[in-house]
């Protein structure tokens, strides 16, 4: 049974550099979460997804896997 409560669904990127190797851009998942955390609430079922995009795999190809982004949605349940 899923909890009751508001869902919400965040997206945002991180960037990876050399084929993936090294880390440019984290994304700030501790932020998204403290952002929907307002008034002492909760969240619960929270879901990370990495996937690339059709613009992602652009950016790969176009550099040769020298900058390679990704897409990341954070979903959940604020209750």
């Amino acid at each position: 049974q899923p909890p009751a409560g508001a869902a919400f669904k965040v997206n945002t990127h991180s960037v990876h550099a050399l084929w993936g190797v090294t880390q440019i851009k984290k994304p700030a998942i501790d932020k998204i979460l403290a952002t929907q955390l307002v008034g002492g609430k909760s969240v619960s079922n929270v879901r990370i997804k990495i996937r690339s995009r059709w613009s992602d795999l652009l950016i790969t190809v176009l550099t040769a896997g020298i900058i390679v982004p990704r897409s990341v949605t954070v979903e959940g349940v604020i209750q």
